[in-house]
């Protein structure tokens, strides 16, 4: 072979290595490419889901209850709320304990930001309720995917806390007050004034004797 031949071999030799390393650097690349738009999806589609919790409040100033609310940005379809049948059957309050067993049952749907409560009845049942572990299985649908998860509240881990219903509530309680000073005055007001028309007419009949003398 002359000279031009090898260095033909050569070339081509480099030119065929050169075009597999680029494919597999398209290759990775695409790759890469691909699980970023697979895990953008993902991101976009979790921040942009049904989100149903489940938690424990005190309301009211002393009824115990469960918050069931969406906390996403889609609806949840076929949402189900089952709580354990040992927690039911520990409720005292017989229309809690209906209201949690027709719970148990029910397929319902919660919008955007909207939330039920479901009463348990009185705190001060909280040391009854405590004895069993309040174990809630949440399962629901958007237009994405199907959502399950399992939690479970130690009531007994709340023992410690002040029964408090909300600054609204305080705001309500100033504004109540407010309303008892002001209707305190008028009534003040009102005898004062009752009190003075009295007198002008007692000054106008003796100004009235006076004048018949």
């Amino acid at each position: 072979m002359q000279i031009t031949d090898w260095l033909m071999v050569l070339i081509t030799a480099v030119y065929s290595a050169a075009t597999i390393f680029i494919c597999r650097a398209n290759n990775r690349s695409a790759e890469a490419t691909r699980e970023q738009i697979a895990e953008s999806v993902r991101q976009f589609n979790e921040e942009n889901r049904a989100f149903v919790t489940v938690n424990f409040e005190i309301i009211r100033g002393g009824l115990a209850v469960l918050h069931i609310q969406n906390h996403g940005k889609r609806i949840a379809n076929n949402v189900r709320i089952k709580v354990a049948r040992a927690f039911i059957h520990n409720i005292l309050d017989d229309s809690s304990k209906e209201c949690f067993e027709k719970l148990y049952d029910a397929t319902f749907t919660l919008g955007i930001s909207q939330s039920w409560y479901i009463s348990m009845g009185s705190h001060i049942h909280l040391q009854k309720l405590s004895e069993e572990i309040l174990e809630i299985d949440i399962s629901y649908v958007d237009n994405i995917s199907e959502h399950n998860e399992v939690i479970t509240i130690d009531l007994k881990q709340y023992f410690w806390a002040l029964l408090y219903d909300s600054p609204e509530t305080d705001m309500s309680q100033e504004i109540k007050n407010i309303a008892e000073g002001i209707k305190s005055i008028n009534s003040t007001l009102k005898k004062m004034k009752l009190e003075s028309d009295l007198h002008n007419l007692q000054k106008g009949n003796c100004m009235g004797d006076q004048l018949v003398e």
